[in-house]
């Protein structure tokens, strides 16, 4: 990787960590003050690198956190997206989040090699999440409530 994008990424997360910026024009302001050269389409692409999300109080670097059964999860990504769960049947989770974030809730699923999910299906607002058993699908909920109310 090139030095400057390694320092540019280093300085947009360490100002991503220590305050809210609600826009992209706002990080383009403070990283040219940092001494950065760069353009609204180089922090969109370094934000989507940094797997940054964009929250009500302005743009995060997601929380990871290591869930119980080891595997990394982005905590942040199902309290900032997901807006409800349901069952359908003994082996089928539907998870309903905002317009357009199903894929990266999908994603953030499958990183995280959740407990007895065998596969995920995301539409634009809604993710189907299967699994094995019945008790796998119980224990799943309510992994998801914890992390949403956390």
């Amino acid at each position: 990787m090139d030095p400057q994008r390694h320092a540019r990424l280093e300085a947009l997360g360490q100002i991503l960590t220590t305050q809210a910026v609600g826009n992209q024009a706002d990080l383009v302001r403070l990283l040219k003050r940092g001494g950065h050269a760069v353009t609204q389409s180089s922090v969109s692409r370094d934000l989507r690198e940094l797997g940054a999300i964009r929250t009500a109080d302005g743009y995060r670097l997601p929380g990871v956190v290591e869930a119980s059964h080891g595997g990394p999860v982005d905590r942040e990504i199902f309290r900032s997206l997901v807006i409800g769960v349901d069952s359908a049947g003994p082996n089928l989770l539907v998870l309903r989040t905002a317009i357009g974030g199903a894929s990266r809730v999908g994603l953030a699923a499958d990183r995280a090699s959740l407990p007895g999910v065998v596969g995920s299906v995301a539409g634009d607002d809604t993710l189907f999440l299967a699994v094995k058993t019945l008790k796998d699908r119980r224990r799943l909920e309510r992994l998801l409530a914890e992390w949403m109310a956390a």
